[in-house]
């Protein structure tokens, strides 16, 4: 069984825009700033980085990685998963990659729904997705077919 979803995001737009804005009048005169062009473009970088969520099934591992512009990935050992469980996160987990006492690791780029992955370690990982109920199928059945 193989997997591969890409979750979309639109929370990058309003800042890629204003980058993108701010680039433009630097580069024709209205705005003399260096550093004002130097942080616009590091902004629209990472815009670029947060733009959309992948999650794909590789041979040995769970790859979750924001893009199109690869910043920020993160692979999982199928081998590391005790446990899975579809959740629903709340406000206080918000968006992007950050680390909450007792909650562990979360990747979420939009919504609330999210996969909690249960490591080894007593370590966790919420991966945030708009498809919980096949990211769970896949890795229950990925985890079946590992050697106990």
């Amino acid at each position: 069984m193989t997997y591969s979803h890409t979750q979309r995001g639109y929370l990058h737009v309003l800042p890629g825009v204003i980058c993108l804005l701010l680039v433009i009048f630097t580069l024709t005169g209205a705005s003399p700033a260096p550093v004002l062009l130097l942080g616009s473009v590091f902004m629209g970088l990472l815009c670029l980085g947060f733009a959309q969520l992948t999650v794909r099934g590789e041979a040995e591992s769970l790859l979750v990685a924001f893009g199109p512009l690869s910043l920020f990935q993160r692979r999982v050992a199928y081998a590391d998963i005790e446990r899975i469980e579809a959740e629903r996160s709340d406000i206080l987990d918000g968006f992007g990659i950050h680390w909450l006492p007792r909650r562990g690791w979360i990747w979420n780029l939009w919504g609330m729904d999210c996969v909690n992955l249960h490591l080894a370690g007593d370590r966790s990982l919420r991966v945030g997705t708009d498809d919980p109920q096949g990211l769970v199928a896949f890795l229950e059945a990925e985890l079946a077919q590992e050697p106990a």
